[in-house]
C-alpha cells in the first residue's frame, strides 16, 4: 500500500467535548484548556520573578512594587498563546509545539514591554531582567506544559478518544 495516509475519526462517547476547528470545546475541553493556561501563567509568573531576583542580587536598589503592577499583564499570556494554537484539542506534534511557545512567549513579551512602557516610565524596569525572563519562560512553559499532561494524564476527562485508520509508518 502506497498511500500511508491516516484518518481520525472522533468517538463522541463523552457528552460536550465537541471538536471544533481544532479547538478545545466542551465541558471536559475547558479543563485541559484551563490546566495548560494555569501551567503557562505560572510557568511565565515563576519566569519573570526568578530573572527580577536575579537583577535584584545585582542592584539591591531595584524596586519590586514596579513589576507588582505589571503582575496582571502575565494574564496576557494565555490569549496570545491561543491566538497561536497552543490550546488544540488533538496534540501537536512537539517541533511544532516548541516553535508556537517560542513565537507566542515572544510576542507576548513584545506586548508586555509594550505594556510596561506605557503604564511607568521606561527606566523604571530593568530591561536585563526582562530579556533574562524571555528565554526562561519559554523552556519554563515547555516544562510545565510537559509535565501538566503527565500529571494530568491519568484522567479521564484529558485527551480526545480516537480510531487510527490506515496503514503504513503514520498510522
Amino acid at each position: 500500500m502506497g498511500n500511508t495516509s491516516s484518518v481520525f475519526v472522533e468517538l463522541s462517547r463523552r457528552s460536550g467535548g465537541q471538536l471544533q476547528a481544532g479547538r478545545l470545546s466542551g465541558s471536559f475541553g475547558f479543563r485541559m484548556l484551563s490546566v495548560l493556561a494555569a501551567a503557562d501563567i505560572c510557568a511565565v509568573g515563576l519566569s519573570i520573578a526568578a530573572a527580577v531576583a536575579a537583577r535584584a542580587v545585582l542592584n539591591p536598589a531595584l524596586k519590586f512594587d514596579a513589576y507588582l503592577e505589571l503582575a496582571p499583564l502575565v494574564l496576557l499570556f494565555p490569549a496570545v498563546m491561543n491566538g497561536f494554537g497552543l490550546y488544540p484539542a488533538i496534540a501537536l506534534h512537539p517541533a511544532a509545539e516548541i516553535a508556537l511557545v517560542a513565537r507566542g512567549v515572544t510576542t507576548a513579551f513584545l506586548l508586555l514591554m509594550a505594556g510596561s512602557f506605557l503604564l511607568r516610565d521606561v527606566e523604571a524596569y530593568s530591561r536585563a531582567a526582562i530579556l533574562a525572563a524571555w528565554p526562561a519562560a519559554i523552556l519554563a512553559v515547555l516544562l510545565l506544559r510537559s509535565a501538566a499532561r503527565s500529571a494530568f494524564a491519568v484522567k479521564p476527562w484529558w485527551g480526545k478518544q480516537a480510531v487510527v485508520l490506515g496503514s503504513g509508518p503514520l498510522a
